[in-house]
Order: C-alpha cells, then sequence, then structure tokens
C-alpha cells in the first residue's frame, strides 16, 4: 500500500511540516529565479518539492506570501551571518573582513543566489506592506555596516565619507 505524503508519521512533533515548508521556501526561490515570478505557478512550485497542488496553500495564503518568505527569510539569513560575524570580539578592520566574507558565502550560496535575485528583479510583485517590513530589514542590516565603518573610521583606517 503507497503511503501518501500527508499520512507519513511527522518527526519530532512536526518536524516534518516546518521542514516541507522550508522546502517550498527554497523550491519557490529557485523557481521565481529561474521563470520569474508571473511564470511561475503553483503546480510548479508544488511538483518542485512532491507535493499536491493545493498543499502549499496548508503553509501559505498566497504565492504572493511565498514570495514575501522568499525575500525576507532570504534577508534574515545574510543579517544573521553578517550579525554573528560583526559579534565577534575582533580588530575592527579584521571583524569587516569577517562581515564581508559573511555576505559573500550567503550570496554566493545556492539558496542565496536565488534570494539575491529574487529580491532584485521579483520583489516588485509584493504589496507595500511586505516592502516596507523588507525595507526595515534592510535599515537593521546596514546599521550593522555602519557600526563597523564607525569603528574603522574613528580608527583612522578610512576616510571620512564627506
Amino acid at each position: 500500500m503507497a503511503t501518501s505524503q500527508a499520512s507519513k508519521p511527522r518527526k519530532n512533533g512536526g518536524e516534518e511540516n516546518g521542514n516541507r515548508r522550508a522546502d517550498i521556501v527554497r523550491a519557490a526561490g529557485r523557481l521565481f529565479r529561474e521563470n520569474g515570478y508571473s511564470a511561475t505557478t503553483i503546480r510548479d512550485i508544488s511538483d518542485a518539492v512532491n507535493m499536491r497542488s493545493g498543499s502549499p496553500f496548508y503553509h501559505f495564503k498566497t504565492k504572493q506570501e511565498m514570495l514575501r518568505a522568499v525575500v525576507l527569510e532570504g534577508v534574515d539569513g545574510i543579517h544573521a551571518a553578517v550579525a554573528a560575524a560583526a559579534a565577534r570580539p575582533l580588530p575592527p578592520r579584521e571583524r569587516f573582513a569577517a562581515m564581508v566574507q559573511s555576505h559573500c558565502d550567503v550570496l554566493l550560496g545556492d539558496e542565496g543566489r536565488d534570494f539575491a535575485a529574487v529580491l532584485l528583479h521579483e520583489a516588485r510583485y509584493l504589496d507595500e506592506e511586505a516592502l516596507a517590513e523588507i525595507v526595515r530589514h534592510k535599515d537593521e542590516y546596514e546599521a550593522l555596516w555602519q557600526g563597523v565603518l564607525g569603528e574603522l573610521k574613528r580608527a583612522g583606517l578610512i576616510a571620512d565619507d564627506s
């Protein structure tokens, strides 16, 4: 007897549920990058994660909500990596280098490449509320960089931008 996706037992009280959402976000990111948001269907995303076409709606109300998740989870992922580097007890130059390395590692990885392309080319399909949320996340991310740049200026390692 074949078991359907829905009848598989969940590990650790719902771990599979969380992984399925993450699978959907990764697949949507890849497909939005490859085909564009408008040309990607829910069926395309469902097929990519071996789900029935309506199953992603258990995790997301709309395709736009999937787009929002791709962009915000990408922003949050790069922010977390760079924040970890920024928190390291290093001299400013080395901390800056660690932050740049973390930024590049995330963006050049498979999922980061998808996120970056989607952010640059497909974010225009997001509603105003989602765009405002992305701007808030971007501002927090830029504050990390402003902090280390301020330290580099005070240490005389870079010139003031005026």
